[in-house]
């Protein structure tokens, strides 16, 4: 038998995110088979005119998109000086490679093709990069969120440290 709290609490919100939940329609309380059994890839179509017709793009499962992040991240220096940069070179074929797709969500892409996708047009890869990177969770939106995150999080342990230290 599981251990249930007595009671639970949303940690670090604020009062606009308190105030949208409040608003927003009640959902049922998701289980671990039906996580696993949703279906949550979004396969979205993007026109790209540079190339005569459209593609699909398709969301990356969390293990595709870890392995995609880790392949475009350089660690510079050792220790407490290690830096983690992002390597730009062929970041775009990379992410094209990892979401383009047919209709059914069948990768059209192998790490084969990658160089020859970074030398495609510019203007049609970043079509299909504007796509995946939104879907994915990639783009400029979801990078400005993770960093507020991250900021309230430093300003937490700031204060706890504060009020730890008296």
């Amino acid at each position: 038998m599981k251990n249930k709290p007595e009671h639970t609490a949303i940690a670090d919100t604020t009062e606009a995110e308190r105030s949208k939940a409040e608003e927003a329609p009640e959902t049922r309380e998701l289980s671990a088979d039906d996580i696993i059994a949703a279906q949550d890839i979004v396969i979205e179509r993007v026109e790209v005119p540079e190339w005569g017709g459209h593609i699909y793009v398709r969301a990356m499962t969390a293990a595709a998109r870890e392995r995609y992040i880790e392949s475009v991240r350089k660690t510079e220096g050792k220790g407490r000086n290690a830096v983690e940069k992002i390597q730009l070179e062929d970041s775009s074929a990379k992410l094209v490679q990892n979401t383009a797709c047919n209709k059914l969500g069948s990768l059209l892409f192998t790490s084969a093709h990658i160089k020859k996708l970074a030398a495609k047009s510019s203007k049609a890869m970043q079509r299909v990069v504007d796509a995946a990177s939104r879907l994915n969770g990639l783009d400029d939106d979801a990078e400005q969120e993770a960093k507020n995150v991250l900021a309230k999080s430093d300003q937490t342990e700031g204060s706890n440290t504060d009020s730890q230290v008296s």
